[in-house]
């Protein structure tokens, strides 16, 4: 019997009503039963006890009345009454008005045997009777010999009553013993008949208490099972769906949820196979720890840029990446942004960050690892071009700029003097008008190569535009600077190119005034007029800027 096509609630109800209504059975019918049994006992109780009443009286007023006739016939002061057989009438109609009732009572019975014993107890009542009255009478009137006679005749009489009055008295015990085995039978009848009922009312009740526990422990169990199953990874399985009650529903929903789980675990697990071929595949190095810190990824590049082993990287744990754990937890506990170290010959772009989520619980940590060691010598190539000049190998025009800015700006700030020279070559003109610009540009190479040799490693040396060249003496005052400047110049005068020579003419000027915060324009407007005050000297000359007008010597 499938009772899954009824609603739990309906089971329920009857799981329970079926239970009570068997109970409320069992107890209506028990009451009556015992109500009607104890109907009879109460019957047969008064019955016994009316006829047990009735037998005693009789014997009462028997005895009673043979006392009293006894008492008339030898006590003279009893017959003082004027009918002195008053009390021994009295006696004997109140034996004969019982003796009617009990005989009444087994007429409705209709016990013949009994009804007889009655009459035949009447009969011999009042012959008796009679005897006591005739023995008490011949006394009375002192005719002793025949009330002695009667006398006999009376003892024997009464002895006749007693002997028909006995039996009958002594079956209305038998009969209340009768009466009580048959009450005592039909409870006997009753306890079986409570115990039948009883246990069908127990099996009634197990059958529906098993019936409504099958219909719902089963289907509980199954969808227990199958979310066992499917915990284990079997997300393919399904609940069977064996009704229409409220667990066939909850199967229902139950497998349509399996199934878009299935779908979205095989969804999760092709993401995660582009993750992992991505992150394998990642020219990047990629390190990945749990909650416990404890690495569970690395892939393929981290054990190349790292030079260490899978194995190693996970043994010394994620704070030993670099070899430097106070690094690792900068970087962790401090939000660093990337970095560029330089570990094992390799120069690395190296991030590593914690991750949390909305509960402010640690999730895990990652590494990202890159090789920028070519970037680096290609952006040391790119700066290089970008700051210097590619004929001479000096720094270039606007290398120049961003360098006078600082310096100026440092010499103000710790009060420390600087000096510029700027020079350009001796009739440079002639060079390319007579020797071609191929010799030109090798006079200025020269000129460069010599310049570099001759300056300082802290001075800045660059090519400032086409003949001209500018150099920057940081913490450099007029005398160091004049002598600086005349060394270049005797340097280059010294040097032949390609069998010709060249000579040069400089300009210098000394920043001083740190209150007026001169600017580089400033600066290089000074150098550049001494130097035309070198031209105009003769060439080949070193000439120093006067910020005050002084003559120019």
């Amino acid at each position: 019997m499938n009772l899954n096509r009824f609603k739990i609630s309906v089971r329920v109800t009857l799981g329970v009503i079926i239970p009570l209504l068997m109970l409320m059975f069992v107890g209506i019918w028990s009451w009556i039963a015992i109500e009607g049994m104890f109907r009879s006992i109460q019957e047969v109780r008064d019955q016994r006890l009316q006829l047990m009443m009735l037998g005693n009286n009789m014997g009462k007023d028997l005895l009673q009345m043979q006392y009293y006739l006894t008492e008339v016939a030898i006590d003279k002061d009893e017959r003082s009454d004027s009918d002195v057989f008053s009390g021994a009438s009295d006696y004997f109609d109140d034996f004969l008005e019982n003796l009617e009732e009990y005989k009444k009572f087994y007429a409705g019975k209709d016990n013949k045997d009994v009804i007889e014993s009655v009459e035949r107890i009447r009969e011999s009542t009042k012959e008796f009777y009679e005897l006591g009255k005739k023995m008490a009478l011949a006394f009375v009137e002192e005719r002793k010999e025949e009330g002695f006679e009667a006398k006999r005749e009376f003892n024997t009489s009464a002895e006749y009553v007693d002997f028909d009055l006995e039996p009958l008295l002594r079956q209305e015990r038998d009969l209340a013993v009768l009466a009580m085995n048959d009450l005592v039978a039909e409870m006997s009848q009753l306890k079986q008949g409570l115990k039948i009922v009883m246990l069908m009312a127990v099996l009634m009740t197990s059958l529906a208490g098993w019936l409504l526990i099958r219909s719902l422990v089963i289907p509980i169990r199954d969808m227990k099972m199958a979310m066992q199953t499917i915990s284990e990874g079997d997300l393919d399985h399904q609940v069977p769906i064996i009704g229409r009650d409220e667990l066939s529903d909850m199967a229902n929903i139950f497998n349509l949820m399996a199934n878009e789980l299935s779908r979205t675990h095989s969804g999760l697990i092709s993401e995660k196979e582009k993750l992992s071929t991505i992150i394998l595949s990642a020219r990047e190095g990629i390190v990945v720890t749990d909650r416990q810190n404890n690495v569970v990824l690395v892939n393929p590049s981290a054990e190349r840029l790292l030079k260490k082993r899978r194995k190693t990287i996970i043994q010394e744990g994620f704070n030993q990446l670099v070899d430097d754990p106070a690094y690792i937890d900068a970087h962790l506990s401090e939000n660093v942004p990337p970095d560029i170290i330089f570990y094992k010959d390799k120069v690395l772009s190296f991030y590593a960050s914690s991750f949390y989520n909305e509960k402010d619980e640690l999730v895990g940590s990652a590494a990202l690892i890159r090789d920028v060691t070519a970037e680096k010598k290609l952006e040391e190539q790119l700066r290089h071009i970008a700051t210097t000049d590619a004929l001479t190998g000096l720094n270039n025009r606007r290398m120049f700029d961003e360098s006078l800015v600082a310096e100026i700006g440092r010499s103000t700030r710790y009060k420390q003097v600087m000096s510029l020279i700027l020079f350009d070559v001796d009739h440079f003109k002639k060079f390319n008008d007579t020797h071609g610009h191929d010799q030109g540009d090798r006079v200025l190479e020269a000129v460069g190569k010599q310049m570099k040799s001759t300056m300082r490693n802290l001075d800045i040396s660059c090519r400032y535009g086409g003949e001209e060249f500018v150099a920057i003496l940081p913490n450099t005052n007029e005398r160091g600077a004049m002598f600086s400047a005349e060394r270049l110049r005797s340097d280059i005068e010294a040097m032949v190119v390609d069998g010709l020579k060249v000579t040069i003419s400089l300009g210098v000027v000394v920043y001083k005034d740190f209150e007026t915060k001169m600017s580089g324009e400033k600066l290089v407007k000074l150098a550049d007029n001494a130097l035309y005050q070198a031209k105009r000297a003769g060439r080949n000359c070193v000439q120093l800027a006067k910020q005050e007008n002084d003559p120019v010597c």
